[in-house]
């Protein structure tokens, strides 16, 4: 989903949006581990 085959600025603009979702997811998952091992309910891996 990341790349397209063609159009170098569809590509780009692809690929720029998988980049911020990367980041997004994980920066979710940080915050996420971090709330959950400083509540205690789950034991960091």
């Amino acid at each position: 989903m990341c790349h397209s085959k063609n159009d170098s600025q569809c590509g780009a603009i692809i690929k720029i949006q998988c980049i911020l979702k990367g980041i997004v997811a994980a920066v979710e998952l940080l915050l996420i581990h971090g709330n959950i091992s400083t509540k205690g309910f789950l034991t960091p891996i």
